[in-house]
């Protein structure tokens, strides 16, 4: 029963038009099915099995041990009856207690202000969420098509293992358009340059193909390099001598 209580009221929710049941929290593109499979469906369900693919992943996973650990450490002492009693008054404070701080700001670029300001660490991560949920927003009816674009250039980047690649890849891509692009200036030429539905499913697409060919760069055994060289010998093998 307290099971069944704490799913509906903090997990999941009812779709009456759709018959279905929801999770009352919808992550990005990339994580959301992960999330919905390993870290909140039940346990003893298959789909628990599903594997990380993604370093986002490996985030929600180690965040979710760290969580079981917590509670596990803190009623491993006690009966069954006083785990109960500590798990629901953990479930109380969360409810109650809990408060969540929002920062509303007047647009994107004082938002990484924000970001700088009061972030010490993963500043290049912060910028490339806004400018992801710039384009976003310019795509309108199209999003779908954009975050499926994102999510086809941030799995070519991740598969570097690179730290903050995401920025950096954006940079380098700017500057080749653009001229000499910083850091701090990813966003406002973004901005500058890709207003509306068509040039920002154009950009995005743009980012998507060519991230392949960033990661071949980065690393001389991808499988571009691998294709071009067989290519050459079939050429040169069948040159006449």
């Amino acid at each position: 029963m307290l099971v069944n209580s704490i799913d509906s009221e903090f997990l999941f929710k009812i779709d009456r038009k759709a018959r279905d049941i929801e999770p009352r929290l919808t992550l990005n593109t990339d994580d959301n099915e992960y999330f919905r499979k390993k870290i909140i469906s039940r346990p003893d369900l298959p789909e628990r099995n599903i594997l990380p693919t993604k370093p986002s992943h490996y985030k929600l996973l180690d965040a979710a041990n760290q969580v079981s650990k917590h509670l596990g450490q803190i009623i491993k002492p006690h009966g069954d009856e006083v785990k109960t009693r500590l798990l629901n008054e953990w479930v109380d404070f969360i409810e109650k207690k809990t408060q969540v701080i929002v920062l509303k700001v007047p647009d994107d670029l004082d938002a990484f202000v924000m970001f700088e300001t009061l972030n010490d660490r993963g500043l290049k991560t912060s910028q490339a969420d806004l400018v992801k949920n710039y384009l976003f927003r310019e795509s309108g009816d199209r999003i779908s098509e954009a975050q499926k674009k994102w999510s086809a250039m941030n799995g070519a980047l991740d598969s570097t293992g690179i730290d903050d690649i995401t920025m950096t890849y954006l940079r380098h891509f700017l500057s080749s358009l653009h001229g000499l692009t910083r850091d701090k200036e990813v966003l406002a030429k973004i901005k500058a340059n890709y207003k509306g539905k068509t040039t920002a499913i154009s950009i995005i697409d743009q980012l998507a193909k060519a991230s392949t060919d960033y990661v071949a760069v980065l690393n001389q055994d991808h499988k571009k390099w691998v294709i071009a060289h067989r290519f050459s010998e079939t050429l040169l093998s069948s040159a006449p001598q």
